[in-house]
């Protein structure tokens, strides 16, 4: 079954999108603060992509970029991590 819809001689696609992670990286920072102590930031960097999950059809590609804390609660980026094939 497709995406395209069909209605009064008229087509259009209707798409079922889900976002998923295509690749992810792990730095780590330091910088300085305000009162000059230095600060060690540790973050992950994300490039998600909306795919379909009927035709595979693929739409806009979104970088994040967020700490390594908020990443592991993320669940795009935990089922990434699930996956034995990927390496981050």
């Amino acid at each position: 079954m497709g995406c395209a819809r069909h209605f009064l001689n008229l087509t259009w696609a209707h798409h079922s999108w889900q976002r998923r992670v295509t690749s992810a990286g792990r730095g780590a920072d330091r910088a300085t603060d305000m009162w000059g102590r230095v600060v060690s930031d540790d973050y992950v960097r994300c490039r998600k992509q909306d795919v379909c999950q009927v035709c595979g059809t693929t739409r806009r590609e979104v970088s994040c970029f967020c700490d390594r804390a908020h990443a592991e609660r993320c669940p795009i980026y935990r089922d990434r991590l699930d996956q034995p094939s990927q390496v981050i």
